[in-house]
C-alpha cells in the first residue's frame, strides 16, 4: 500500500473491447510463459503492459488500443498473482527493449533486480493502481486519489442537503442526523478518504446542518473491521427509531449495500437514505427509488486510458500531465502521481 508522506495523503469494469493477436502470459500446465504482442509489422516500438490477472484483459485491450492510436505496439503480460513470475516478465520486457513499463504489481513489495535493471536502462516505470514499494525506479504512480474522493463525498453531501432543503421549502429543517461507516482501518485508502471527507463534515457540523448523535467522528470510531456487513448492521442496531440516522454515509460498496438493506428492512418508513460507494445494481436501484442520496465510484476505463496516454507521452520523450507532485511516497522517494477524479451520481430528481 502507498505509504503516507503527509498526514492527509499517501488509492467490475468490462469495456467490451478485444485486441486481436493477444493471448496471455502465465504458467499453463508446464508450458513456457506466453506473451501477448501487437503485430511487429505494424509497430517498431512497443510498450509493455504487465497486469496482475487475466481478468484485467479488457483494461489491457483498451490500453493497447490507445497506444496503437499513438503509434506504439503493446506486449501484454499477466502474472496470475505470482510475484516471481511478474519479476521474470519484467526482465523479458526489458530484453525486448520496451519503451515504457506499465505494471500493476502482483506484490507491491515483490520486485528485486528487475526494477534496478529498468532504472539502469532508463526505462520509465508506471506503477498502475497500486504503488510499487521501496524502489526509486518508479517514475509515476497512476491510481485513484482517495483524499480527493473524500472531499468529493463531502461536497456531494452538502449538495444533497441543500437541494433537499430547497425542495422542501422549509427553512427551519433541524440538523440531519448522519452516521459514518467507513472502510477498514488496514486500508490506507480509508484513512485518506476520511481525511478528505472530514473537512466538509466539520464545516457542516459547525454550521448546524448536520449532527452525529453517536459521537463517532474519529477515524478509529468510523471504520468497520474488514468492511464486514454484520459489524455494520450491529452498529446500526444501537439506534432507536427516534435516533436512527437520516443519512448513513459509507465508503465501500459492501458497507453501502449493508446499510441500505438494514435501513429498508428494519427501519422502513423513516426516510433514511444511504450515501453509497460503488455502481452495483442495488445501488443504482437505490438512486432510482430515492433510498440512495448519492454514490461515488471510479471509472476504471478512464484510468486505463490515462495510463496508456501517459505511457505514450513518455515513449515519445515528453512529460505527461501530473496530478500530484509531493504527497505519495513509496518508501524510497516521493512519486509523481497521475489520477482521475471520482464519478458522483445523485438521484435523477436532484441532478442539475
Amino acid at each position: 500500500m502507498v505509504r503516507l508522506k503527509y498526514l492527509f495523503l499517501a488509492g467490475a469494469a468490462a469495456f467490451g473491447l478485444l485486441l486481436s493477436g493477444c493471448g496471455s502470459s502465465g504458467r499453463e500446465q508446464g508450458e513456457a510463459d506466453k506473451t501477448d504482442e501487437a503485430p511487429k509489422e505494424a509497430f517498431t516500438e512497443n510498450i509493455a503492459i504487465l497486469l496482475n490477472r487475466e481478468e484485467k484483459g479488457a483494461e489491457a485491450a483498451l490500453m493497447a488500443s490507445v497506444l496503437a492510436d499513438s503509434g506504439f505496439g503493446a506486449d501484454i503480460y499477466y502474472a496470475s498473482g505470482d510475484a516471481a513470475l511478474q519479476e521474470q516478465q519484467v526482465g523479458e520486457a526489458l530484453e525486448k527493449q520496451a519503451k515504457v513499463l506499465i505494471i500493476e504489481p502482483a506484490d507491491p513489495y515483490g520486485f528485486g533486480q528487475s526494477m534496478e535493471n529498468a532504472q539502469e536502462k532508463g526505462i520509465p516505470v508506471l506503477s498502475y493502481k497500486e504503488m510499487i514499494m521501496n524502489t526509486d525506479a518508479v517514475s509515476y504512480y497512476v491510481g485513484y486519489n482517495e483524499y480527493e474522493a473524500g472531499q468529493a463525498a463531502g461536497s456531494a453531501l452538502r449538495s444533497f442537503l441543500e437541494k433537499t432543503e430547497s425542495e422542501s421549502g422549509d427553512a427551519d429543517i433541524p440538523p440531519r442526523r448522519v452516521e459514518l461507516l467507513l472502510g477498514t482501518a488496514e486500508d490506507d485508502g480509508a484513512w485518506l478518504f476520511y481525511q478528505g471527507l472530514m473537512e466538509e463534515i466539520t464545516l457542516l457540523t459547525e454550521e448546524g446542518a448536520i449532527t452525529i448523535p453517536s459521537g463517532r467522528t474519529t477515524f478509529d470510531d468510523t471504520v468497520v473491521i474488514r468492511d464486514n456487513a454484520g459489524a455494520a448492521r450491529h452498529r446500526l442496531m444501537a439506534f432507536t427509531e427516534e435516533s436512527f440516522p437520516d443519512i448513513i454515509l459509507t465508503n465501500t460498496q459492501a458497507l453501502g449495500e449493508a446499510a441500505l438493506s438494514f435501513a429498508m428492512e428494519t427501519r422502513p418508513g423513516l426516510g433514511t437514505v444511504v450515501a453509497a460507494r460503488g455502481n452495483s445494481d442495488r445501488i443504482r436501484d437505490g438512486l432510482e427509488n430515492g433510498t440512495v442520496a448519492f454514490t461515488l465510484y471510479y471509472d476504471d476505463e478512464a484510468l486505463a486510458r490515462s495510463c496508456a496516454q501517459a505511457a505514450a507521452v513518455l515513449a515519445s520523450q515528453d512529460t505527461p500531465a501530473i496530478s500530484d507532485y509531493s504527497t505519495y511516497d513509496n518508501g524510497a522517494r516521493v512519486i509523481k502521481t497521475i489520477s482521475v477524479p471520482p464519478v458522483i451520481q445523485m438521484p435523477k430528481e436532484l441532478r442539475e
